[in-house]
């Protein structure tokens, strides 16, 4: 039984599903998440329940099961029934790690899935059918060049701990990344996404036709399956976008992201992004 503990936001929450499902597959074995980190966390809900994703929760007695006390510190981290990710970057001695487990990290590479992406695309279509004015946006959408356009500022600005870790992309990312989109689509048409509308209507113009997506407030599930949509992107340093890019997966298609993912964490993020999208300074 491989167990999987979610926490943070909607994108963290993706990643470590992806991670904990497509290992699960491997194995050939149950996949089980731990919602424990939400009866503490207060800004943060989970959210996979509005995917069709495989909601097998973990019980008390499956836990004591996989996790005996106490653990053995003289095994590889590999070889502990607590698996802790040892680092940012893909880790391919997650592959040494036995037919059961209890997981802890956010897994943030599309290799540790790569292999069921079918599965995982299909895992994460939203419950809900597309319905109102989002349907009305895909119609957009669909018609047009579109590419969507993600900017995160939220608590990356408003907290200064989050801040001092993250940062926020400039406008010199954005202009760059808007330029090489231009240079390369006919006619493109930019859907923006933001948590920060004032802060864009100010600040980012564009130099072609935009829309800015403000209708979405509580459902972010919707704002990413919009994005998906979208035959380019343009992401933030977000979990959110990078799947809104990754989820639309389609050929040909061109991502933009920031080389520099964090402000203040010395992360090594060289498997962040896939090797086909572009990272630009910013």
């Amino acid at each position: 039984m491989i167990i999987v503990r979610l926490s943070d936001g909607l994108g963290n929450q993706m990643f470590q599903y992806a991670f904990g499902r497509a290992l699960s597959v491997r194995r050939g074995v149950p996949l089980r998440l731990d919602l424990s980190a939400y009866q503490r966390e207060r800004k943060r809900v989970y959210g996979l329940n509005q995917f069709l994703v495989v909601e097998d929760f973990v019980t008390e007695e499956e836990l004591l099961q996989t996790i005996p006390r106490p653990l053995d510190s003289a095994l590889p981290w590999w070889d502990q029934p607590v698996v802790k990710q040892a680092h940012f970057h893909y880790d391919a001695d997650v592959e040494r790690v036995p037919s059961a487990g209890y997981f802890v990290g956010y897994w943030q590479s599309e290799r540790y899935f790569a292999d069921a992406a079918d599965l995982i695309r299909l895992e994460f279509t939203p419950r809900q059918p597309l319905s109102g004015p989002n349907l009305d946006v895909a119609r957009m959408m669909a018609m047009r060049n579109a590419v969507s356009l993600h900017v995160r500022r939220g608590d990356y600005v408003s907290d200064q701990t989050v801040n001092a870790l993250h940062g926020v992309c400039s406008l010199d990312y954005y202009r760059r990344a808007v330029a090489h989109v231009m240079e390369r689509v006919e006619r493109p048409e930019f859907f923006i996404f933001t948590d920060d509308p004032d802060w864009v209507r100010a600040n980012l113009a564009l130099g072609a036709p935009a829309y800015l997506i403000t209708h979405n407030g509580n459902a972010p599930v919707e704002d990413l399956r919009l994005m998906s949509l979208c035959r380019h992107h343009i992401i933030a340093n977000s979990s959110f976008s990078w799947w809104g890019a990754w989820l639309a997966g389609r050929p040909g298609q061109m991502v933009c992201a920031p080389r520099r993912w964090f402000t203040g964490y010395p992360h090594d993020t060289r498997d962040l992004t896939p090797d086909r999208w572009l990272r630009l300074d910013g």
